[in-house]
């Protein structure tokens, strides 16, 4: 995946893998063309995420191509990617539960 132009995600509801795949995508920083389920809208304003309406197979073909021809999109896209990965690394989430176990008020753990 981390040598990919982007990556294409479709999501049903049902789907987990896809928000699975998203994270992986952006720690590789790859940009990613996703239909708009929920986690791919949340992080659609970063920039890393081109969003398409999910079932229009025209959206997506008005989608994907702008992310394969455009470099400098491409670019960018990387590096929004690495920056929205961020917070989702195994290491950042691990140091958000600590500190919450830090700041809960005694005998409610």
């Amino acid at each position: 995946m981390g040598t990919a132009q982007a990556v294409v995600l479709a999501w049903d509801d049902e789907d987990l893998v896809a928000s699975h795949a998203l994270i992986d995508a952006l720690t590789l920083g790859v940009p990613v063309v996703a239909s708009a389920f929920p986690h791919a809208v949340e992080l659609g304003p970063t920039g890393a995420v081109t969003l398409w309406r999910p079932g229009s197979r025209r959206a997506l073909e008005g989608a994907l191509p702008g992310v394969l021809t455009r470099p400098l999109l491409r670019t960018a896209m990387r590096h929004a990617a690495r920056q929205a990965a961020r917070p989702h690394t195994p290491a950042a989430v691990r140091d958000r539960l600590s500190q919450l176990a830090v700041d809960a008020p005694r005998g409610h753990w």
